[in-house]
């Protein structure tokens, strides 16, 4: 019973107001019949939408696949899809019948029942909370129960009532469906912005009139590299220097412990073949191609960790999940707590500013790059998290790059994996990468430049989600007022609910149910 119940409503299970899963004679059909099929991908997320397109023979459906009608609403049981609201009202379908996902459950109303205002009901959010608390079965695998739903209960108003609520609420979805297509609309605006931002600006498109002014500052592509080659030998040469201290120390100390290693001799320089060039954009002048390798430092790689999967508390030690670095900010809360204090090792600990680079992922985030804004926890670098030290170069001039389209073409081409799962990319590939480069007073104005465009482009985004947000809200307030009554006004003359009961007894009888 509802509290307040408005006048001629009556509170009733959905058991008592609809066939939940009713049965079938399939004998009736005959095999080649054609049918129409739903599978779960069919019916979409907290929109009611559903797709019924596909068709299949009866014969091919008759086992192993739920049964449903034009007017059913189908509920998906499982988890996740019930929680995101795959629910829909059925509607007309090849040959009056239909076949599709066994983890659909399916409300049939009886006739002075409206089937959108029951669909409205179950695929509110908060029946499906409600819902959510009474699954059962193994964790990814669970279920709400049919008799969950057969013992719900649903406010039932008069049938004119359902009618005009019905009418009410798809009026007001449509205005916010509408405004939400407009933010949808403008969202991709956004991605297509950045993209065009990051496109320019790795062409010298952006900065165009930045070297008309500066043209004093615009520096040959021939010098250009050899201002790189010589970066590279005399960090090379200071890295020999602190060698030669770091043994000397080890023999004056009694040669304990493992001798300082030998830096590895520079790779040559090599120009880029033309071939390879071919499917770049042509630079303007003071621009061109290197790899990526002739501006790094140094890599560090994390190790295989023995972890305990949920996040350190207080000083535990953690470390990051592959999750943890996405195309947003370093997200140090994806982490796992190392359970093996003797592999924790500080020089893996990761910093503020750390440009960080995830080298085995899925397709969509393999290659994906951040900047570490800030740390609270105690971090450490796992196998498939690295972190690249650069020389000479900007590494938010190296982000950017990285999230363009031809960054990501790269990252792409030097990685390897299953298409469909996971993707690797190692070191010596890193190293590979081309990149285009310009002078570093160029590079430092494309950085400042990108970071207030995207910036903004961010701030924009941001305020589309809050209000996406605001507008999945207000619908499930709307929702709430329908189901209390608020949400139109009675009319006295309707046929109270109450005379419903007697009208779906007889329907019941005649359908044959007890």
């Amino acid at each position: 019973m509802m509290e307040n119940e408005p006048n001629g409503w009556i509170s009733l299970k959905l058991g008592d107001i609809c066939l939940v899963n009713p049965k079938l004679d399939k004998s009736t059909y005959e095999d080649n019949l054609l049918a129409s099929f739903v599978p779960m991908p069919a019916v979409g997320a907290e929109s009611g939408k559903i797709d019924v397109s596909q068709e299949k023979k009866i014969k091919e459906v008759k086992k192993g696949y739920t049964h449903f009608f034009k007017r059913d609403v189908l509920f998906a049981k499982i988890t996740p899809c019930m929680e995101n609201g795959k629910m829909a009202v059925v509607p007309t379908l090849k040959n009056n019948i239909g076949f599709g996902s066994t983890e659909f459950h399916v409300l049939r109303a009886f006739n002075c029942i409206s089937e959108y205002y029951l669909y409205y009901f179950v695929s509110s959010k908060k029946f499906r909370i409600d819902a959510e608390h009474k699954m059962t079965g193994a964790v990814g695998q669970r279920r709400v129960p049919t008799s969950y739903l057969s013992n719900s209960l649903i406010p039932i108003p008069p049938l004119n009532e359902q009618h005009r609520i019905v009418t009410k609420i798809e009026e007001l979805f449509s205005k916010i469906d509408k405004g939400v297509e407009s933010l949808q609309k403008a969202k991709e605006l956004l991605v297509l912005y950045r993209q065009s931002l990051l496109k320019h600006a790795f062409e010298g498109k952006l900065t165009e009139q930045w070297r008309k002014e500066n043209p004093d500052k615009v520096i040959p592509a021939d010098e250009l590299l050899e201002q790189i080659k010589q970066a590279r030998e005399s960090r090379y040469q200071q890295q020999l220097e602190e060698w030669e201290s770091a043994v000397k120390l080890w023999e004056s100390e009694g040669k304990k412990g493992k001798k300082p290693s030998k830096p590895k001799k520079l790779t040559l320089f090599e120009f880029i073949p033309t071939d390879e060039l071919n499917s770049f954009p042509v630079l303007p002048a003071g621009w061109t191609y290197t790899r990526l390798g002739y501006f790094i430092d140094s890599i560090d790689a994390g190790k295989s960790f023995k972890c305990n999967e949920k996040e350190p508390q207080n000083d535990e030690i953690g470390v990051a999940k592959v999750s943890a670095i996405t195309w947003g900010e370093y997200n140090e809360a994806e982490s796992k707590t190392c359970t093996d204090l003797n592999q924790v090792n500080k020089a893996f600990f990761i910093k503020k500013e750390d440009f960080l680079f995830s080298r085995a992922n899925t397709i969509e985030l393999v290659g994906a790059v951040v900047i570490v804004k800030d740390t609270t926890k105690k971090i450490m670098l796992s196998d498939k998290t690295l972190r690249i030290n650069f020389l000479n170069l900007n590494k938010s001039y190296v982000l950017y790059y990285l999230r363009s389209k031809n960054g990501r073409k790269e990252i792409m081409y030097h990685s390897s994996g299953n298409q469909e799962s996971m993707r690797n990319i190692g070191q010596d590939r890193i190293r590979s990468i081309l990149i285009p480069i310009c002078s570093n007073e160029e590079s430092t104005f494309i950085v400042e430049l990108l970071s207030q465009k995207l910036s903004a482009i961010d701030k924009q985004e941001q305020i589309i989600e809050q209000t996406l947000k605001q507008s999945a809200t207000l619908k499930q307030s709307i929702l709430k007022k329908a189901f209390s009554g608020q949400l139109v006004p009675q009319d006295p003359n309707d046929e109270p609910a109450s005379v419903l009961l007697e009208r779906i007894k007889a329907e019941k009888a005649r359908a044959g149910c007890n």
